[in-house]
């Protein structure tokens, strides 16, 4: 059965590179747990595009990871200690580079053809879609690599994916 393994645990952390499935996959966790799915994009990112203060952010981070379940997806180092002591899985979604530029490729044209709003009001442009596909491109392989050292690391388990739809059996 896909998930089952995962569906076990109270407090699962999602990592990924850009467009990787990592919100995807969340959201179809905790449709099946019924575990709240908190997405670190939208706890950081206000109105206009202005990420939010380290310290505010930590606090509100903090008081979710203190929760009891939870399902939370995205990699923000400002705040990965807080996330990783309270953990009980983490889920590496390795998708390969062509897939994750597949990925953003065709979430920014839908974004931007739908005026999608994201988070606290904002909409993805043309041309942050274009600084985010540079991102993507740049930090692809560093993050791939900060990933690795991380499941060498903790002592949380690790489940390394390969894709959204992979079955888990463990």
């Amino acid at each position: 059965m896909p998930y089952l393994y995962l569906l076990a645990m109270s407090r699962i952390v999602i990592v990924g590179s850009y467009a990787s499935g990592k919100t995807e996959l969340a959201k179809r966790l905790s449709r099946k747990s019924g575990t709240p799915h908190i997405e670190l994009d939208a706890i950081y990112w206000r109105p206009g595009w202005r990420g939010e203060d380290v310290t505010i952010f930590r606090e509100k981070v903090k008081a979710l990871a203190g929760q009891e379940a939870w399902i939370i997806e995205g990699h923000f180092t400002k705040v990965s200690d807080l996330l990783l002591s309270r953990a009980d899985k983490i889920i590496w979604l390795d998708v390969s580079f062509p897939t994750a530029f597949a990925r953003h490729m065709m979430r920014s044209f839908e974004r931007n053809l739908k005026k999608e709003i994201l988070w606290n009001g904002n909409r993805e442009t043309w041309g942050r879609s274009l600084v985010s596909l540079g991102r993507l491109c740049r930090d692809f392989q560093s993050r791939r690599k900060l990933f690795r050292l991380l499941s060498k690391n903790v002592r949380v388990p690790i489940v390394r994916m390969r894709s959204v739809r992979q079955e888990v059996a463990r």
